[in-house]
């Protein structure tokens, strides 16, 4: 009987040994693009509502600069911006929506309606009435920025977008690779092969915190809202001044479907600079080029601290 008992532990051990050891390899190939994204550098507050709470973080001390990310993305893609920018004396605000499992199983909420939590955010982090803040927005973020500048136009100093997309449909072999970003359990290989597409420029390396933070159900809300409102209410940013920092290699919003569209009708509202390589994720591209290019373009207003 000890020896029956002893085989079945042994046996039992062997058994589970050989699972952790299958998860480890599955591990190897298996990517989980739907787990939370790297944490958001910055002090962390949070804004309530009946039907959202969002949260919003903040770094340094002087002319505030408030940060909109790329759709179903969290804050943290700006850490190293916000490290630049705190350190060359802006104050900055990162924003990580967050809404209800109501409205995410039914989204009815536009751009400009989202933009209105932009608003509340910023009234709620102390900036005052009086100062005029600069928006950055990345894709979808960009929307967002622009949203927000249209109604409140006489608090935007300026706009900067990141991949400035949002009027010309995307591609469709293109919008497969950008839905395939967010698919709940994928291979590491389809996901890398998803994002290169879609994200990155040939010659980009794709970090390891673009594997995750694709956050689907936000995505969700942000898609309708996109879907739902006309660009005319949002395409021209309320006429504040802009800088599109356009992507040479963007596949999700080439230059003649955003920048060279903004300049042409816009003219001197708009001012364009050309990162190279890059692609439509443009900031872990890019990041030394993009900040020097903010910081240049906000010191030519005199908002460089």
């Amino acid at each position: 009987m000890t020896i029956l008992k002893s085989t079945a532990v042994k046996s039992g051990i062997a058994i589970t040994l050989i699972g952790v050891g299958l998860l480890l390899a599955a591990w190897q190939y298996i990517s989980f693009p739907n787990l939370p994204g790297r944490p958001a550098l910055g002090e962390k507050h949070t804004v309530a509502s009946s039907d959202a709470w969002h949260v919003y973080y903040e770094r340094g001390d002087g002319p505030t600069v408030v940060l909109l990310s790329s759709l179903g993305r969290p804050a943290s893609d700006f850490n190293e911006l916000t490290t630049v920018l705190a350190e060359s004396g802006f104050r900055t605000v990162t924003v990580d929506f967050n809404f209800s499992e109501k409205t995410i199983d039914k989204p009815n909420l536009s751009l400009m309606q989202l933009s209105e939590s932009v608003d509340r955010i910023i009234n709620e982090s102390g900036i005052s009435q009086l100062e005029q803040i600069v928006l950055i927005g990345h894709a979808f973020g960009n929307r967002l920025a622009r949203a927000y500048a249209s109604k409140h136009s006489d608090r935007v100093r300026a706009a900067i977008l990141l991949a400035a997309g949002g009027r010309v449909p995307i591609a469709q072999d293109i919008r497969a690779a950008l839905g395939d970003c967010f698919d709940r359990i994928t291979t590491k290989a389809a996901h890398l092969r998803a994002l290169r597409k879609a994200f990155f420029a040939q010659a980009s390396s794709i970090p390891s915190y673009w594997y995750h933070g694709w956050d689907r159900s936000l995505a969700r809300v942000q898609i309708y809202a996109t879907q739902h409102t006309p660009y005319e209410e949002w395409w021209d940013a309320g006429g504040v001044p802009l800088l599109v920092i356009q992507g040479d290699e963007d596949s999700i919003a080439p230059a003649s479907h955003t920048s060279e569209l903004l300049k042409a009708e816009f003219g001197d509202q708009v001012d364009i600079a050309i990162a190279s390589p890059a692609g439509h994720a443009l900031l872990p591209e890019q990041p030394n080029f993009i900040a020097d290019t903010i910081i240049g373009y906000l010191n030519t207003f005199g908002l460089f601290p």
